[in-house]
């Protein structure tokens, strides 16, 4: 996994939703684990859009369980979208 979209992922999560960094694994479940339910994931791809400039369309959101899931998700939009 790239470090900088582990990093920028997980400084989201930290700061707006709060939730402690030592929670913050790949195999972290985000509603089990970390909290977060349906609103505060759309909250969190909307605050990934805007620190990344990237446009999150088009993602079955619903294979998105973890945060290693968010951080491939990042990286697949970065590397889509650089092309």
């Amino acid at each position: 996994m790239n470090p900088e979209v582990v990093a920028k992922v997980n400084k989201i999560i930290h700061e707006k939703f709060e939730v402690p960094v030592e929670k913050l694994t790949p195999q972290a479940h985000l509603k089990n684990d970390l909290k977060l339910d349906s609103l505060d994931f759309v909250d969190m791809i909307v605050f990934l859009e805007q620190s990344g400039k990237m446009n999150i369309e088009n993602i079955d959101f619903t294979t998105v369980l973890n945060l290693s899931d968010v951080y491939v998700m990042v990286e697949k939009i970065t590397a889509d979208q650089k092309h």
